[in-house]
């Protein structure tokens, strides 16, 4: 047996299994068509099988004659198939079905009468062709067999045509189209060369042998495309269920369709359909203002009680730009309108409570620091009278006690400006050596008194200036060092100050005390955390201070890291982003006195301060740098004193009675607006909160003093004075 019979009879078998494969798993129109295309396929494939066996031509031409019987209607299962899958409805019915099967019906007559294979019309002849080596059943077409393959070649031209892929079709469509074409396009294409006889063996048609190939692309095409056939059914399932409002409107602005959830919110009724969306819709003003508006734009707008996002979309006509219809979404954002009330509510009261804390904190700081002020003052000028050992001993305590005291306030106003996020860092020209060593010189008598050797190592590479926040840098080398120093007892505590890179400031404080335990290192970063309770029994403090550092770090590009051996030392590591500076003005707390200020002359000066104790330190520290003073216990007797006279410059506390010092200073700079001398104002405040330095400079004053007061503060702000001011 050749393997031509073979491939026969196996595409005959399979075609018959693939016939009840589609029988069983597809359900869609086009599975009875393509099952009665599968059955011609099976009886064509054995048939030919059966012919090519046959020893004798009149075999060979009766089982051609059955064969051709069932291939009569072959063209025509294929096209209802094709038609059913790409129009979903049937072909063949009423005067279709009559004019498809003319030519079909009478090419089956012809092949019985007047005999078998006796009818010219079809054939003129039928022989036996062995050239090839393989007996091959021949013949000459007479003018109906010619009109039949014509036909035949018709309806295939037609199902190509149904097949083709458009512009519309889906993805899915269109790939499962293709599969079918492709399979119908070797099919075809097989057949015809068996017609022109360039097949080998001649005259031999190899098209139900491809069968197994083809009918499983058409039946993979099929069962893709009965997915696609299921989408309108699951969209119309999936819209009816969905919580959006959606009305269908036509061209000439009526209803169309619309979903149950839109029937429900919008009253509207199958009596609705075909009327104008704007008389149905006539109770909601706000849905005739959207559906009569030639933009689509998305609005929202309450329907009763509910409030929707509405939006309106046009669906164009195919190759137009003319509108084929609009559709009304309205998605019920109730909810999240809701969740957003309560958002914004919680904001104001967030938000409230955040102001609140401030002024708490302004009050706070403002109270504390005016008594205060009173004790560092006075400590300070008792330290330069006649003392007694035992009373010289008595005043350190208290000046230690209180300046703790102003290192806590300070801290807790600090960790309440990060936490609130309004800590703001400075980006000004800075000089690394000045400010290390302002640092380091402020705890050296802490380090001398523990007789502890306190190491301050700049390294070349380290630029001489920076662009950065000084204040800052000094705070972190102030708590890194104040915190080595806390905890050692013996040895040492040495500053190193690299640079490593460009852009990079490293600030390294390694100290040879108690250490800390690994499980301990990351608690200490911790708001109000020490490394135990024991720690804080014995050296003090809020556990404030590294929180602090660490954040400073971070706000100012860098972090701190820590390296420590409990009973060996620790070793800080702060590093900031900080680049070399460029020409710009020296800040303020860095820059040496000029030519024109001079300390030491006298000023004449007038100080707005209503707190007796206030009045008498700011008195004693200024007569002891020289100047004339003279007392105004609110803005309004201070307005009146300048009035009288004339004075270098005014010290001006912030909150006092009758007039503030606010105001005090606004009706100065009005009063100069008609050509007077400019008056130099230093504010002098227990406000240490975030943009108060920033606002008193806002409406006219010119420096800024923050109360406890301390005398170096004072006489080098003082300095500033412009010598053209002094009086003569």
């Amino acid at each position: 047996m050749s393997w031509q019979i073979t491939g026969l009879l196996f595409s005959s078998v399979f075609e018959l299994m693939m016939l009840f494969l589609v029988r069983s798993r597809l359900r869609t129109l086009a599975t009875g068509p393509f099952c009665l295309a599968l059955l011609f396929n099976s009886f064509w494939a054995l048939g030919y099988a059966i012919e090519l066996m046959a020893p004798d031509l009149e075999t060979k031409r009766l089982i051609f004659q059955i064969r051709c019987s069932f291939l009569c209607f072959y063209a025509t299962a294929w096209i209802e198939t094709v038609h059913r899958m790409t129009r979903s409805r049937p072909l063949l019915r009423g005067w279709t079905l009559a004019a498809l099967l003319i030519v079909p019906v009478t090419t089956l007559v012809l092949l019985w009468f007047p005999g078998p294979g006796q009818n010219p019309l079809l054939r003129h002849s039928l022989w036996v062709d062995a050239s090839g080596g393989f007996p091959v059943l021949r013949g000459t077409l007479g003018p109906w067999g010619i009109v039949y393959y014509l036909y035949n070649y018709l309806v295939w031209v037609a199902i190509f045509g149904l097949l083709y892929p458009r512009r519309n079709h889906t993805g899915w469509e269109r790939r499962g189209r293709f599969i079918f074409l492709f399979a119908t396009i070797i099919a075809w294409s097989s057949d015809v060369l068996h017609h022109f006889g360039v097949t080998q063996p001649a005259g031999l048609n190899y098209t139900p042998i491809l069968f197994p190939l083809t009918s499983t692309l058409v039946a993979y095409a099929l069962f893709r495309h009965r997915l696609i056939a299921l989408a309108p059914v699951a969209r119309s399932a999936l819209i009816e269920h969905l919580e959006d409002r959606m009305v269908v409107l036509d061209d000439g602005g009526s209803i169309a369709d619309y979903n149950q959830a839109a029937a429900h919110t919008l009253g509207l009724n199958p009596r609705s359909l075909g009327r104008p969306a704007v008389d149905e819709l006539a109770h909601w003003p706000g849905l005739v203002a959207i559906v009569t508006r030639a933009t689509n734009q998305r609005t929202e707008l309450g329907v009763g009680p509910l409030m929707f996002e509405a939006s309106l979309f046009s669906v164009l006509a195919d190759k137009t730009s003319r509108p084929r219809a609009r559709v009304l979404i309205l998605r019920d954002i109730t909810r999240r309108k809701g969740t957003e009330n309560q958002l914004r509510q919680a904001k104001d009261i967030a938000e409230a409570a955040g102001l609140a804390q401030s002024r708490f904190l302004a009050t706070m700081s403002h109270e504390i620091r005016t008594p205060l002020n009173g004790v560092v003052g006075f400590t300070q000028i008792l330290r330069d009278t006649p003392l007694t050992p035992e009373q010289n001993e008595y005043l350190h305590l208290i000046d230690h006690s209180s300046r703790s005291l102003l290192v806590i306030i300070n801290d807790v106003l600090d960790y309440s400006k990060i936490a609130a996020d309004q800590l703001e860092i400075e980006q000004v020209r800075c000089d690394v050596k000045t400010v290390v060593t302002q640092a380091v010189r402020l705890l050296a008598p802490a380090a001398s008194e523990k007789n502890l050797s306190l190491v301050t190592r700049i390294a070349d590479e380290v630029p001489v200036a920076i662009t950065s926040d000084p204040v800052r840098i000094h705070q972190i080398l102030t708590n890194l060092v104040g915190n080595a120093l806390k905890f050692t007892e013996t040895g040492s505590v040495t500053i190193d100050v690299e640079s490593p890179g460009p852009d990079l400031l490293v600030l390294r404080v390694a100290d040879t005390g108690i250490g800390i335990a690994s499980e301990n290192q990351a608690r200490i970063f911790t708001p109000f955390s020490q490394a135990d309770a024991s720690t804080t029994r014995r050296f003090g403090g809020t556990g404030l201070g590294l929180s602090i550092t660490k954040r400073l770090c971070e706000l100012m590009g860098g972090c701190l890291t820590l390296s420590s051996t409990p009973g060996q030392g620790s070793i800080f590591t702060a590093a900031i982003r900080a680049p070399a500076a460029v020409d710009m003005v020296l800040h303020p707390a860095s820059r040496a006195p000029s030519a024109t200020e001079s300390p030491a002359t006298p000023l004449r000066l007038l100080v707005c301060e209503d707190n007796p104790v206030n009045q008498a330190v700011v008195r004693a520290f200024l007569n002891r740098l020289g100047h004339h003073v003279e007392i105004a216990e609110d803005g309004a007797k201070g307005l009146a004193l300048l009035a009288s006279g004339s004075f270098d410059a005014v010290l001006m506390d912030l909150e006092m009675p009758v007039m503030d010092g606010y105001e005090t200073v606004r009706r100065i700079r009005e009063a100069e607006l008609s050509g007077g001398p400019r008056t130099y104002i230093i504010a002098l405040t227990a406000h240490a909160l975030r943009g108060e330095r920033e606002r008193c400079l806002a409406i006219g004053m010119d420096d800024f003093v923050t109360k406890p007061i301390s005398l170096p503060v004072l006489k080098a702000t003082l300095a500033r004075i412009p010598a053209s001011r002094h009086s003569v």
